[in-house]
């Protein structure tokens, strides 16, 4: 099953407009991070999530195996994915919501990523940025 590869950013912003914001308690949902991933890329003026993050993150980390869809010889070298049960299961696809959790990484460039992120440059706009997403903002 994958439940997010029909959803278009249309559908989503549509559904989006007619919702009524919830209780003000904290609860995770991808489609928020989806919706930022939306936002960020209009505000931006890039033409797509992906363009959005090889322009501020993949190119300046070096990282070229990071992906959000596969050509088959690219899939060939990515771990499969498992339910809770730890049932070989299909990757999702999500086309309108990419942000959520869409790109796929080699761990060559997830550890490029994780090193960038445990030691931030703070004269580069992605260490400054990696910085101050570690900052505490909130008690909770």
């Amino acid at each position: 099953m994958d439940p997010y590869a029909n959803q278009t950013e249309a559908l989503l912003l549509n559904y989006l407009a007619g919702s009524e914001v919830g209780p003000k308690t904290y609860a995770y949902n991808n489609f928020g991070y989806g919706l930022l991933g939306i936002a960020l890329v209009r505000a931006d003026g890039s033409d797509s999530y992906l363009s959005l993050v090889l322009k501020y993150i993949l190119k300046p980390l070096g990282m070229k195996s990071t992906y959000i869809s596969l050509t088959s010889e690219q899939a060939k070298h990515f771990a499969s994915p498992y339910d809770i049960a730890f049932n070989k299961v299909k990757p999702r696809h999500m086309p309108a919501v990419p942000a959520a959790g869409a790109l796929r990484a080699t761990l060559p460039d997830m550890m490029r990523f994780a090193e960038a992120a445990l030691n931030p440059d703070p004269i580069t706009s992605l260490g400054k940025a990696f910085q101050l997403s570690q900052q505490p903002i909130a008690k909770v």
